[in-house]
């Protein structure tokens, strides 16, 4: 048998947990905004990078390297080097550094 103090605290706790549940979707609301905010950063942040990198690889066709190097960005990298690739390592800067010393030869030549 259900009796009146029953049926007041089964309300009670009913009404607890729709406050309960309201808390939780009004938590989720804010984690959404949340995650779109930080979403758009992320986007701006990729745009700027990839940005930079044009103006590297248009610099780099300026410089006229030995090697054909480009940088190209991965968007689905989770650090630096999966974003950027280490060829800049393996490739650009050992290309840059003989660069630099066959300029330094040529200066030197001149005077």
């Amino acid at each position: 048998m259900v009796n009146v103090k029953d049926v007041d605290r089964m309300r009670r706790e009913m009404q607890a947990i729709e406050d309960d549940i309201a808390n939780a979707e009004k938590g989720k609301a804010a984690l959404e905004d949340k995650v779109w905010e930080v979403e758009a950063k992320l986007v701006t942040k990729l745009e700027e990078l990839e940005r930079h990198a044009d103006q590297c690889n248009q610099a780099l066709k300026k410089l006229k390297p030995t090697v054909a190097f480009q940088y190209m960005i991965d968007s689905k990298g989770s650090s630096p080097a999966e974003m950027l690739g280490t060829g800049y390592k393996t490739v650009l800067k050992p290309a840059l550094l003989a660069h630099a010393e066959e300029k330094k030869k040529d200066l030197s030549l001149k005077s």
